[in-house]
């Protein structure tokens, strides 16, 4: 039987089942759907060979899995069966049990691509049911935005870092002046996204941070916590009196992300930042959007769905606070807003308007 167990392993560990392994490591979430997409869907294989391959490498110790909230299906007879979601991780243990095998099998070189990626998980791997949707939102964002540039021959040097929930390169506290007093508040992205794009006359670099939102945050408060803390971040960045000395600004985290990326940027080319808002539905994105356009930045937030993005992340589908002031919708909105509040307009006569303007009336922009 010893002699059979090398064999064994050696088939466990084909090069089609470490990529598999790679890919849970590098996205750190994935649902068996998400592997099934990357790995098996162009082959023309059943999700079931999916699932049971995940299965097998669970029971080497190769992965571990958890749980979403049950969903509920009709099976055949018309009857309702609710069954919970795989989710894959690769934590210590695992990183581990893989390793050693490797070494045993003198392919330890093997190991090597995933040196970049073995993430410290929560001491007690668990996740919460509020906590997994958006993770495995992250990484269905993550894996739209790679196959997209994958082919495009106007982008180079593409590469993600996935930050959430908290990251040492990209994590930091903004301190600004409030309505009353001092606040303080967190740069904390989801993903980082690097790139550089052809413009004509140069590969431009460009960096976007992620925030992906799955309807649980009000606008204003995500207005308050998310977009004013980030404006507020780039505007004390250009303004030496204004810089507090605790923050790392975006200058000095593009500098450590290029740097340990082995990206060359020119001086001349520095970095565009820009943030992301991508929400799980429409009507959410742009509340958040159209609440967001009363902060003083046209160019620096842009808002999609997760449809949109996952069918076209890098086309036309971002609304911008430039093009909805061009519109001239941003006084028309203003006013309305006014009208609202002051119980001369009803509030679904607000949102039908807003509806059909940003359908009607607001240019969206793509990312290059």
């Amino acid at each position: 039987m010893t002699e059979l167990q090398p064999q064994r392993s050696n088939k466990a560990l084909s090069p089609r089942n470490l990529d598999v392994l790679f890919s849970v490591a590098r996205f750190r979430l994935c649902s068996t759907k998400q592997l099934y997409q990357l790995h098996f869907a162009a082959t023309g294989a059943l999700d079931t060979s999916c699932a049971t391959l995940l299965s097998r490498l669970e029971s080497r110790g190769y992965l571990q899995r958890t749980y979403t909230y049950g969903r509920t299906t009709q099976t055949a007879l018309g009857l309702s069966k609710t069954r919970p979601d795989s989710v894959w991780y690769f934590p210590p243990t695992c990183q581990k049990q893989l390793q050693e095998d490797l070494s045993r099998l003198g392919r330890l070189s093997e190991f090597d691509r995933f040196l970049d990626h073995l993430h410290v998980y929560n001491k007690d791997q668990s996740f919460s049911d509020q906590v997994l949707p958006h993770e495995l939102g992250i990484t269905s964002c993550l894996m739209a935005l790679e196959a997209a540039g994958e082919h495009r021959a106007d982008i180079e040097d593409f590469f993600w870092i996935r930050t959430s929930p908290r990251h040492p390169i990209t994590s930091t506290r903004v301190h600004y002046l409030g309505a009353e007093s001092t606040r303080t508040r967190t740069i904390n992205p989801d993903a980082v996204i690097f790139f550089k794009a052809w413009n004509g006359q140069a590969m431009r670099p460009n960096f976007f941070y992620l925030e992906y939102e799955t309807g649980t945050a009000d606008p204003f408060k995500y207005r308050d916590q998310k977009v004013i803390p980030y404006r507020e971040y780039v505007y004390q960045a250009r303004e030496l009196n204004l810089r507090h000395q605790e923050t790392r600004y975006f200058s000095e985290v593009a500098v450590a992300i290029l740097a340990r990326w082995g990206i060359e940027v020119p001086l001349e080319y520095q970095p565009v930042f820009r943030v992301l808002t991508i929400s799980l539905n429409p009507e959410d994105s742009k509340k958040l959007f159209t609440v967001s356009t009363a902060v003083p930045s046209k160019a620096l937030f842009l808002f999609t769905d997760l449809a949109s993005f996952l069918s076209d992340p890098l086309g036309a589908i971002w609304m911008r606070k430039q093009e909805f002031e061009a519109a001239g919708l941003l006084t028309e909105f203003e006013d309305k807003e006014w009208a609202v509040a002051e119980q001369r307009l009803q509030p679904s006569v607000f949102r039908t308007w807003l509806e059909e303007a940003i359908s009607q009336r607001l240019r969206k922009v793509a990312l290059l």
